[in-house]
């Protein structure tokens, strides 16, 4: 569990955010990244990594408010 989007995107197979109480889920989404052949530094300056972290970050923020 994290309240980082960048990390979630980072580590993640799959993001899940939830709301506050009652907990219901808010997003659901697959993170389709490859983990294997590229360097953590290239996979973050990818622009699949920064449009799934602008996908996951609103709904973080959301979510914590």
């Amino acid at each position: 569990m994290t309240h980082s989007a960048d990390e979630a995107v980072f580590l993640g197979s799959r993001v899940v955010v939830l709301s506050k109480r009652p907990g219901r889920v808010v997003l659901d989404l697959p993170i389709p990244l490859p983990r294997t052949g590229a360097s953590p530094e290239e996979l973050r300056a990818s622009a699949d990594f920064a449009a799934l972290r602008a996908r996951v970050t609103p709904e973080v923020k959301a979510a914590a408010a």
